[in-house]
């Protein structure tokens, strides 16, 4: 076989360019999920910090100042705060990676699989805090 017809032996589809709409919206989506981790990691370091309603409706804890407490178990609130900041790693690495595809048009599949499991913790995260 002559040379120009054999296949590329660098992945080929790696190599291949992401067009320029396609860059933008990257950088959209990547900032998109960046805000959703972030009030997400909020919200379960809020949790933390609430006393359990058992807790408070057995008298072993004061109730907090505005009155709130926290409808689940501490290992449940711990776990949600994990899971949470996985997700802001995650969603962290996708905005990094989106301003990489976003200058070069390369890196789309591995800013695809990092959006992707930043939501999937996202989804995590409020699967464990509010079920």
């Amino acid at each position: 076989m002559a040379p120009e017809q054999q296949p590329a032996a660098d992945g080929g589809e790696d190599d291949a360019r992401t067009a320029v709409p396609g860059r933008i919206l990257a950088v959209f989506l990547a900032l998109v999920i960046c805000l959703a981790a972030g009030l997400i990691i909020a919200g379960a370091a809020d949790n933390t910090s609430l006393p359990t309603c058992r807790d408070v409706s057995h008298g072993s804890a004061p109730p907090s100042s505005n009155r709130e407490c926290f409808d689940g178990s501490e290992r449940r609130a711990n776990a949600g705060l994990g899971f949470a900041i996985a997700a802001g790693v995650a969603a962290a690495a996708a905005l990094l990676l989106s301003i990489v595809l976003a200058a070069t048009g390369r890196r789309g599949r591995l800013f695809l699989v990092l959006a992707g499991a930043a939501v999937l913790l996202i989804g995590a995260v409020i699967a464990v805090i509010q079920i």
